[in-house]
């Protein structure tokens, strides 16, 4: 992920990161915790089904995203979320909605 990062970031000036599946348990590295480590400024909005640290945003409905507006992301990062979701394609096609033109997903 920190590859990523160094590697797409730098096409943006302060990108606005959308995160599914924020929540970070105490054991877990998660991305903003590496982005914070990064010399680099981004908006970050933590999306999750439930509360905790690092979300923002609680989901109603995991597929319907109502509570995020479309075309508003630089950037959506999705890590260890696919193999929890049962529609994973309906999942997927809902995020690309989320993104500005020119948007980079990390799954």
């Amino acid at each position: 992920m920190k590859s990523f990062f160094s590697i797409y970031l730098k096409n943006f000036d302060n990108p606005k990161i959308l995160d599914f599946g924020s929540q970070s348990l105490s054991d877990h590295i998660g991305s903003k915790v590496l982005l914070n480590k990064m010399d680099i400024n981004y908006e970050y909005t933590g999306v999750d089904i439930e509360k905790g640290n690092n979300v923002d945003i609680v989901l109603g409905d995991p597929y319907s995203f109502k509570e995020i507006p479309d075309s508003t992301y630089d950037v959506i990062i999705s890590t260890s979320v696919f193999e929890h979701v049962e529609f994973f394609l309906a999942y997927l096609f809902r995020n690309t909605q989320n993104f500005k033109t020119q948007g980079n997903f990390l799954f």
